[in-house]
């Protein structure tokens, strides 16, 4: 799946990388021109094997870090408008990774067994949360800049 996403996004001209953290590979993503400000954000692919009802599957988790180094004494403020800004969100949500203080978006699907509905699935999970991303971050941005 993760090769087959790898290739779907270096076709439309997005720069990926693999790395493999934890024993788990992991595609890096680099977006560009992310809501009306065009910024930027890093997206973060990978499958994690998971037993359900007794068979090996992947849980597909999709997770876009769109600001880091968030003001420490606001984060209890930031994380109630994120709470706010999810009940906007198609797919997902948003918070806050306190212990580096960063403001991601995360989507996650349990892929199916079968391989060709798995690609489908991914497919679709990555394209509804490529446009949640576009869609929230430039309010995501100015939450995460401290302004709530």
């Amino acid at each position: 799946v993760l090769h087959y996403l790898e290739t779907l996004l270096q076709d439309s001209g997005r720069q990926t990388t693999r790395v493999t953290q934890n024993g788990i590979d992991v595609l890096k993503v680099s977006l560009s021109g992310l809501g009306r400000s065009g910024g930027t954000a890093i997206t973060e692919i990978c499958c994690v094997p998971v037993a359900f009802n007794g068979s090996q599957r992947q849980l597909l988790q999709i997770f876009t870090t769109f600001a880091a180094d968030l003001d420490a004494d606001k984060l209890d403020a930031e994380a109630a408008a994120f709470n706010e800004l999810n009940l906007t969100l198609t797919c997902g949500f948003v918070g806050i990774y306190r212990k580096l203080r960063q403001a991601y978006h995360k989507y996650t699907i349990l892929l199916s067994a079968d391989e060709n509905t798995a690609f489908r699935q991914a497919t679709e999970a990555l394209d509804m949360t490529l446009g949640a991303v576009n869609g929230i971050f430039d309010r995501a941005v100015i939450i995460a800049d401290g302004n709530v």
